[in-house]
């Protein structure tokens, strides 16, 4: 299985090919941060992405929906 961080990477090398700025590990609240938040200004699109192991997906879920993305994918292995 991949470490996290490789598949952080994998993940942002596949958005900014897609054209998104993606930033790992952003703050999206003072004490609540996700693994990926991209932007893409062509697409006019936002998108948060969470990477979990054993973490709650339905938790995940709804505090990625709290903050408006565009687009919300949680990728659970």
């Amino acid at each position: 299985m991949p470490a996290h961080s490789e598949v952080q990477d994998y993940l942002k090398e596949l958005l900014e090919y897609y054209d998104f700025a993606v930033e790992k590990e952003r703050y999206i609240s003072p004490n609540e941060r996700i693994d990926l938040y991209g932007y893409s200004e062509s697409h006019n699109k936002t998108i948060g992405i969470e990477i979990t192991f054993t973490s709650d997906v339905r938790k995940d879920a709804e505090r990625l929906a709290r903050f408006g993305f565009d687009l919300i994918y949680i990728i659970n292995y």
